[in-house]
């Protein structure tokens, strides 16, 4: 694997986990907005950040793995630049 691989599996990672806990928070208020004795209504703002976050999420990930045709040697440094 090159250096390129090595960043790409870390924001992956960072990536998933982000995705996972937004969906398993929106998983868990689901439930909590069906009961009838709580009537929640969810907030547009709530949706809308939702949605953004998501997508933003996953347009990083597919802006970075782009680098992956950039022939320069990968460090840490030449990353946080």
């Amino acid at each position: 694997m090159a250096e390129f691989d090595y960043v790409m599996m870390l924001v992956s990672i960072i990536i998933g986990l982000a995705l996972t806990h937004i969906l398993s928070n929106l998983a868990q208020a689901i439930p909590a907005m069906a009961k009838k004795e709580q009537a929640l209504r969810p907030h547009p703002a709530f949706a809308f950040w939702c949605g953004y976050v998501f997508t933003y999420l996953i347009s990083f990930w597919w802006f970075e793995y782009e680098w992956s045709t950039l022939n320069v040697v990968w460090d840490f440094k030449l990353y946080l630049s």
